[in-house]
């Protein structure tokens, strides 16, 4: 009896301590609770009443307390918080003592006392499995027939079950994310499997397994179908049950294959009569694919058959939600799963003997599962897919998007290709974005894109946003929390003074992680710090008092020491990455990691640009762009200053930084565009690119620069800008301004492209790019007396066009070419009008009609060599053409004959060749409109603020000084007396004294 007694005592001894440990720990955390529910409740009133940090000043003066205020100086807790030194005393009560291995090494020796000499194995039963499921399964496996002990898989069954709910208790409202794969190898549930899978260990007296005899198979089956029952009698709400059944069943499989067959049956008697119980056999037909539990080629038949080829709307759309999720998941295959797919594409391609409801309602529905599964996930890489579509819609709407140069890049660089001055603060501006009665005509009255192409950029944030949703479904629960802890331990290494030694650790324990090698992890890891980081700075606003979601944080200080040194974070990533290879090797994987960086920062951004405009119904008034323009500013700082690390790659890195800030242009991101403006045109940024050895960044810049007038150009159409709109406008002329000083050959490189996204009223805007001439050329006094500019060396040679210039004339160039080589087709000169009108309407395509005067401008120069150009100008094919757009109305006039005036610019033969076409279409006119135009065309460029193209002077000047063109007869220069006053104001700019008071009073004498 004694021994007996004993015996049970040592086997439940483990048991008992279980339960005392149980009851402490839960008598302790009420006791805790208890007494902090007073200062919770206090903290949390004062959080909703004020918002703002909650410091208990009476702890140190109130009776009764001995903490904290016996605490010595150096240890008491003050309102600014603890030092890094002071937190190393509290995270020391953070580290776990390591288990007692004799209490451990005891125990296993007391079992396998009690076990007897047949078993090994249950002597290492894990220290979660109490005693009695040992014992279980040490007799069990010990007996004299060696047979299976299904009353000890029940009560393990059972006591899963019990720390399944325990678990999904503790974790509240927030039970339904966690999952099996979260849980740690020593959880009591994953030991508790282990215990089942020891129940069922199976061996002969030899040592070797043995096979099941007939009664044990039928009682691993019996206790197996009950498990399966058990799986639709649960809730989809806790996933975690259903994957600890669908774990018993895998432990079940493998000491009796045949379940898996048996499992296959089942699974077709489950209850499916309503869509909870479709939707719960979904999930669970999932579960047992995704164990393997159930073949899918088994899987596949019996879905094919459930549909009835088709027929069945019910079960068509249970397989098209079953496919996406086992695909997407990486459960299985398409090529697994052929029956269901032909299922589904007969009903897509409307073949077979579907039922035509069918069709209707599921082709479209199947249509999109198709491609979505055919094409890679769009969260993998949607900055690059945002990119693309951006350079595309700047393709198929003007000039600027590719380029003749061979130094080009091009303007299709998206993150994934990669291998000046700033303009004021953004403290100086309004710091409200472009309202929305802005973004919406931006998004519908370009004419430089079509509506489709704006729609698509429009909808680059919804993209975004969706997808980082995707992404984050995946996320475990309590990653945040691991992300705030990582943060927060950084911070405090960026903060001590001597803190690189540590810097580097603690990028190394990052990078032992997997970030910024594992892709999933550093996607996780940068855009849960990025999100955290931008709320702390917005939470900083809320210092001052009031309700930031009410009133926002525009106009309000932000702190950004959060930002600054998450930033700097990233830079010292970036510049330490090493994953081995050659040196090129390495380079390439620091670009690689910052294009990763950047596309989830990107991604992040656009996600959380379009929730703020989904909170306030589209009005995005309260995003502030200021934590997200610091962040870019500080990476673009840290990666462009001088580095022996990054030098190598500097060309990369800044193209990956363009290609960024191509994807955020404000066409995407309206509310960004000062902040935009301000990072395109920064020292480090714009300066740099434009200086790359062989103009390899210019290609980007040139797009980067198309991007913004591409949003500029709706609003400047219009007679009254906003003042964000003024602001903007403010800021872009700055930006030219200091391109036309530093790199004009730059702008005069690109002048056609440029002009094709710049509305014809602006005349400003338009001379600052058309008076850029390259650096070393020195121009003629425009205003020298008797200066003859076809005597002049720069007219014998030809400028540097980097823009395409036949893109725009698309299948016209090809009847254009043969027109002006002999004069075929015929019919080219008659029906050339119509051709230039953008298709569904008569308006005049403005980049199109630019690029045929340029055309035809170059074959004419080529072909008149060597010739008196002015003398042989009547009569060739080019001038025919050029001639034929003055048949235009008078809108079409005005496109065509600023076409002509854009290559009126520094000393070149476009330049002589252009002057000399104007000329020729005022003195041959025979309808006094076209001169007029050619004369308004030519006069609102000089009646605006300096710099004024050399050329267009020079071609004004000869007009109204040389007798030929009789300038001052015609009635429309004396019309109105302010029009006449003009005249004679812009007469005496550009004529000497004599020759201005000779004109004045002989009313177009010799001039």
């Amino acid at each position: 009896m004694e021994q007996c007694v004993a015996i049970c005592a040592t086997d439940n001894l483990e048991l008992g301590c279980m339960l005392i440990e149980k009851a402490a720990t839960e008598k302790a955390v009420r006791d805790v609770d208890e007494a902090l529910s007073p200062a919770l409740n206090a903290r949390k009133k004062h959080r909703d009443q004020t918002g703002q940090p909650f410091y208990d000043m009476s702890i140190f003066t109130s009776s009764g307390q001995r903490y904290p205020s016996a605490l010595p100086e150096p240890l008491r807790p003050k309102p600014g918080g603890l030092r890094s030194d002071q937190l190393l005393v509290y995270e020391a009560f953070q580290r776990m003592p390591q288990q007692r291995a004799a209490l451990a090494s005891q125990q296993g020796s007391a079992a396998g006392t009690v076990a007897g000499s047949g078993s090994s194995s249950t002597g290492s039963a894990p220290a979660a499995a109490d005693g009695t499921v040992a014992k279980e399964s040490g007799t069990a496996s010990t007996t004299a027939q060696q047979k299976i002990n299904v009353e000890a898989l029940t009560a393990v069954a059972g006591k899963i079950d019990s720390a399944v709910t325990t678990l999904l208790t503790a974790a509240g409202p927030r039970a339904a994310e966690v999952t099996l794969s979260m849980l740690p190898p020593d959880h009591e549930v994953r030991q508790l499997l282990t215990a089942a899978q020891r129940v069922t260990v199976t061996v002969s007296e030899g040592g070797s397994a043995r096979t099941l005899n007939n009664s044990e198979k039928d009682a691993i089956l019996g206790f197996s179908q009950g498990i399966f029952k058990r799986l639709y009698e649960l809730s989809l709400n806790e996933p975690l049950r259903l994957e600890a059944n669908v774990a018993i069943l895998e432990v079940m499989n493998e000491c009796c294959p045949q379940l898996g067959q048996d499992l296959g049956t089942w699974a077709t008697y489950a209850p499916t009569e309503t869509e909870v119980q479709r939707k719960l056999h979904r999930a669970i037909l999932l579960l047992l694919l995704r164990s393997n539990l159930v073949p899918a080629s088994e899987m596949d038949t019996y879905l094919a058959r459930s549909t009835e080829n088709g027929k069945s709307g019910v079960w068509v759309e249970f397989c098209v939600v079953f496919v996406r999720a086992a695909v997407l998941e990486k459960i299985t295959t398409l090529s697994d799963l052929p029956r269901v797919m032909e299922v589904l594409t007969n009903i897509s391609e409307g073949r077979g003997q579907n039922a035509q409801q069918t069709v209707q309602n599921y082709r479209k529905t199947i249509l999109r599962l198709l491609e979505e599964l055919q094409t890679p996930p769009a969260s993998s890489d949607v900055p690059s897919q945002v990119a693309s579509t951006v350079a595309a819609n700047s393709n198929a709407a003007s000039t600027a998007s590719t380029s003749t140069s061979p130094n080009s890049t091009g303007a299709t660089v998206t993150p994934a290709d990669t291998s000046a001055v700033t303009v004021t603060t953004t403290e100086d501006r309004p710091s409200s974005p472009v309202h929305v009665q802005d973004e919406k005509l931006t998004h519908q009255e370009s004419s430089s894109i079509s509506a489709a192409s704006l729609n698509n950029l429009a909808e680059a944030t919804k993209r975004a946003a969706e997808a980082t949703e995707l992404t984050a479904r995946n996320d475990p629960p309590n990653m945040k929390q691991q992300v705030t802890f990582l943060l927060d331990n950084w911070m405090r290494i960026h903060n001590e003074a001597s803190g690189n030694e540590k810097a580097l650790q603690f990028m190394q324990v990052l990078q032992q992680n997997g970030v910024g090698k594992i892709e999933e992890q550093t996607e996780r890891f940068f855009r849960l710090s990025t999100e955290l980081v931008v709320e702390a700075v917005l939470k900083s606003a809320g210092a001052t008092g009031g309700d930031m979601k009410d009133q926002g944080t525009q106009g309000k200080a932000l702190n950004y020491t959060v930002i600054d040194a998450y930033a700097k974070l990233i830079s010292l990533l970036i510049r330490h990455m090493n994953g081995g290879g050659s040196t090129e090797q390495v380079a390439n994987q620091r670009v690689s990691l910052l294009n990763k960086v950047l596309g989830i920062t990107v991604r992040t951004m656009l996600s959380d640009y379009e929730r703020a405009k989904n909170e306030s119904g589209g009005v995005v008034s309260n995003w502030d762009q200021r934590p997200w323009f610091r962040l870019f500013l500080n990476l673009v700082l840290d990666l462009n200053s001088p580095s022996p690390a990054l030098d190598p790659i500097s060309y990369g890195i800044l193209s990956t930084f363009g290609s960024a800030f191509h994807v955020i242009q404000p066409l995407v991101v309206p509310g960004f565009s000062f902040a935009w403006l301000e990072l395109i045109s920064h020292r480090m940024f714009l300066s740099n690119l434009l200086l790359v050895k062989g103009q390899k960044g210019w290609g980007l810049a040139h797009q980067l620069l198309i991007d913004l007038f591409l949003f500029l150009e709706p609003h400047l159409r219009r007679v009254e800008l906003t003042e964000a709109v003024k602001h903007l406008y403010k800021g872009t002329l700055r930006v030219l301004l200091v391109l036309l000083h530093d790199f004009p050959s730059f702008l005069a490189g690109y002048h056609l492209s440029f002009c094709n996204v710049i509305p014809e009223n602006c005349v400003q805007l338009r001379n600052l790019i058309l008076s850029a001439f390259p650096k070393g050329l020195v121009l003629p006094d425009p205003f020298t007396p008797n200066l003859k500019i076809d005597l002049l060396p720069e007219i014998a040679r030809s400028p540097t066009i980097l823009s395409n210039v036949s893109g725009p004339l698309g299948a016209m160039r090809a009847d254009l070419d043969g027109f002006l080589k002999n004069r075929q087709p015929s019919d080219f000169v008659s029906g050339l009008l119509p051709r230039l009108y953008k298709e569904g309407n008569k308006e005049v395509d403005a980049p199109r009609v630019n690029s045929l005067v340029l055309y035809v401008g170059v074959q004419a120069i080529a072909r008149l060599q060597n010739t008196q150009i002015a003398h042989t100008l009547a009569h060739t094919p080019e001038m025919e053409v050029l001639q034929k757009l003055m048949e235009f109305d008078d809108s079409g006039r005005y496109i065509s004959l600023n076409a002509i005036a854009n290559q009126l610019r520094y000393p070149s033969s476009h330049t002589h060749y252009y002057s000399c076409v104007m000329l020729f279409l005022f003195s041959e006119a025979k309808d006094e409109g076209v001169k007029e135009q050619v004369t308004r065309v030519l006069l609102e460029r000089l009646i605006v603020h300096r710099p004024h193209p050399w050329g267009l002077l020079i071609t004004f000047i000869e007009l109204i000084k040389n007798q030929r063109y009789q300038f001052w007869s015609h009635p429309f220069t004396r019309c109105a007396t302010e029009i006449e006053k003009v005249f004679e104001s812009v007469a005496r700019s550009c004529m000497s004294p004599a020759s201005s008071q000779r004109s004045a009073t002989a009313g177009g004498g010799d001039l």
